[in-house]
């Protein structure tokens, strides 16, 4: 138990992301058809991770990946892996460091699943991103109770990925019947979205079709969906989301940017409430999301030489703003 005092006392570390803003530690279930491409996502995933190299232009947490490939011969996957190395533009040039490794037999989890994952993660205490394709490999049927089922295979899960602070995706089906909210189309119980930190729907204008899109939501994560193009094996962004991306990122962290640089002045720091920065902001931003779109754009502003913290103070919550580099 801690009181409200303590809580804002404590010093809470940012969320860390996989791939920012799109895959946060916990648990996500990587959701669509049979036979669309989902294998081939989470291979470029682990690849990207493990190289330390943009995912679709967004920053990856340089670790080593463990894919859990169940369904899949090895030969299988070391097609799609060379099939990756010669098409995906973010894997071109990029050297092998040794940090992606593959598993292709793991028990049930109930029947030492999780144990084996432990005695990998404390042989590899660098790997921070676990792939189980797919989920229905490992976690047997069950007839009676099937949402408690499904919430307690998630949160078994859920609890090895906060201890170890990693993510694990699930790779999981999507049912053929069409629903008004996709995420409602995922194959069980309502206990899997229920106890997952983020849901992701991979899917196809047609079954033939290049043309795709991911949509995502999440507890960390913002609601959002990305176009994408099936090129060669390779889930790229399309070009219109590029472009779209780039402006986004610019207009998020460029007011921040011009009130930042308002309020350091020539001292290069600051120190003052949300309050005084929405009003120093002039509008463009409000008191209530100023410490959110600050640590939303964290890197970014970190790239620009910015550092910030929150302190608490004797007359409230202060932030601490220092700009480097100038």
């Amino acid at each position: 138990m801690i009181s409200e005092q303590n809580l804002l006392k404590m010093t809470i570390e940012p969320d860390v992301f996989l791939v920012d803003k799109i895959l946060p530690t916990g648990v996500t279930l990587l959701c669509g058809n049979q036979k669309i491409g989902k294998s081939w996502l989470a291979l470029k995933l682990c690849l990207c991770a493990s190289r330390g190299v943009d995912f679709w232009g967004y920053k990856t947490l340089h670790c080593k990946a463990l894919y859990c490939c169940l369904e899949d011969p090895y030969q299988r996957i070391l097609n799609r892996y060379n099939a990756l190395l010669e098409v995906a533009e973010e894997l071109q040039g990029t050297t092998s460091v040794d940090w992606l490794h593959f598993e292709k037999d793991l028990p049930p989890l109930n029947d030492g699943l999780v144990g084996k994952l432990e005695q990998y993660i404390t042989e590899n205490p660098e790997c921070k991103l676990i792939i189980i394709d797919t989920l229905l490999m490992i976690t047997p049927p069950m007839d009676d109770a099937p949402y408690a089922n499904d919430y307690k295979n998630i949160v078994a899960f859920k609890r090895f990925a906060d201890k170890h602070k990693l993510a694990i995706v699930l790779i999981h089906h999507t049912r053929k019947q069409k629903a008004r909210d996709p995420f409602q189309e995922i194959v069980g119980t309502g206990g899997l979205a229920g106890a997952a930190d983020a849901m992701m729907i991979l899917s196809r204008e047609e079954r033939t079709s290049s043309k795709g899109k991911l949509i995502y939501t999440g507890r960390d994560i913002e609601d959002e969906e990305i176009s994408l193009e099936f090129h060669r094996g390779d889930w790229r962004i399309s070009s219109t989301d590029i472009s779209e991306g780039l402006e986004d990122a610019e207009a998020s962290v460029l007011p921040l940017m011009r009130t930042i640089t308002t309020l350091v002045g020539n001292e290069l720091q600051w120190e003052g409430t949300a309050t005084d920065f929405a009003e120093a902001s002039g509008g463009a931003i409000t008191e209530k999301w100023v410490t959110r779109r600050l640590n939303e754009n964290r890197r970014e502003l970190e790239q620009r030489g910015v550092a910030f913290a929150n302190d608490r103070s004797g007359t409230g919550r202060n932030l601490r703003i220092t700009l480097h580099g100038r």
